[in-house]
């Protein structure tokens, strides 16, 4: 029987990231029914835009997912928590990443065992309980779609939902191998006066394109004398203050959809000048709402993931005087997470990166 592979994916509303033993694939979380023929070739010398994906449901649904998705189909612009009870449009947008990662890398996947990393709010609340059994029901057993024309299946024998921002830490706290990263243990444990150690808090922030979400953790010792990873709900909020705010303020008229604009957005043809000043001071009202004015200063360290940290990167730096974390990558990975144009992309996988860590100390 073939073996079971660990596989982590970071839901998030402007990129899905998958991580797995062959490497990583990212694929934009545009998403457009297709209706009618396709148009396919040139049109009197005019080159059609394409899609990443077509992607098509065992049901015959047919999507466009990845870039250019809007512009060749009828946009679908889902920010809410509903689509991770498995939405057509999220199926899609799942079954386009796995062929992303699985064309990226030349294999064919077969048996998994996936953890994914979804916002904060799914995770909490009354509905907490009842969203995690519908994520792990759409998601846990046998997969079949049809990629660019081509047939795909597969078996998810297990699921584990976690929340995104506890990937973050996992990123930092374990290397590549899964092990702890030992010179990082003086921002989590610091000594005691009179003799000994306590454990000190981490902050994390997660900038995704729906939310920004704060959360603050530390070790401690449970009753029976191991160690646990524990929230502090004091610390921990979750606000729609997200990428998609940025583009909202930058945005000119009503004729591009958001996922047009962040397609902008990346390709560095949007003027966010004045808009970055705005939301700024938006992303600083959230965070003193999280952690008042001071109280990220009780912090060892506070981490930095998402496409929102890339762009606030050097604000936030100078707001938590030197003790933010931006997650880099390795001066060895010779350039292997760097996009097209050069630009790290570790702190946009750090989340599931750190998922896949954990998986496989599990």
């Amino acid at each position: 029987m073939t073996a079971i592979i660990n596989l982590a994916y970071d839901c998030g509303q402007g990129n899905g990231k998958l991580v797995g033993p062959h490497g990583w694939a990212i694929l934009e979380s545009y998403a457009a029914r297709q209706r009618g023929e396709q148009v396919s070739g040139d049109l009197d010398g005019i080159r059609s835009k394409r899609a990443r994906h077509q992607i098509t449901l065992e049901n015959a649904q047919r999507f466009y997912v990845g870039r250019n998705a809007h512009s060749v189909g009828e946009p679908i612009e889902a920010l809410d928590y509903d689509r991770y009870a498995g939405s057509p449009e999220q199926r899609a947008l799942f079954y386009g990443i796995l062929t992303e990662y699985m064309q990226k890398h030349e294999v064919r996947l077969e048996r998994v065992r996936l953890t994914i990393g979804v916002p904060f709010q799914v995770l909490s609340g009354a509905e907490a309980e009842r969203n995690v059994q519908a994520i792990s029901g759409w998601l846990t057993g046998e997969h079949t779609w049809q990629a660019d024309g081509e047939r795909y299946s597969l078996t998810i024998t297990e699921t584990r939902v976690k929340s995104q921002a506890a990937g973050a830490l996992y990123q930092y706290m374990f290397d590549e191998n899964g092990h702890i990263v030992r010179e990082r243990k003086s921002t989590l444990i610091a000594p005691k006066k009179g003799g000994g150690v306590q454990f000190v808090p981490v902050g994390i922030l997660s900038f995704g394109f729906l939310t920004v979400e704060a959360m603050a953790v530390e070790y401690q010792k449970g009753d029976n004398g191991e160690l646990e990873l524990v929230k502090q709900d004091r610390f921990t909020s979750s606000r729609p203050m997200g990428l998609h705010r940025l583009l909202d303020v930058a945005r000119s008229g009503p004729e591009l959809t958001l996922a047009e604009l962040d397609q902008q957005f990346r390709d560095g043809v949007l003027d966010t000048g004045d808009a970055m000043t705005i939301y700024q001071r938006d992303v600083s009202g959230v965070l003193i709402d999280a952690w008042g004015r001071s109280g990220w200063k009780r912090f060892g360290v506070i981490l930095l993931v998402g496409g929102g940290a890339v762009a606030l990167g050097d604000w936030l730096r100078g707001r938590f005087e030197g003790r933010a974390f931006l997650p880099e990558s390795p001066a060895s990975a010779n350039g292997h997470y760097r996009d097209g144009r050069g630009q790290d992309l570790m702190p946009i996988l750090a989340i599931a990166m750190g998922l896949y860590r954990e998986a496989m100390r599990s």
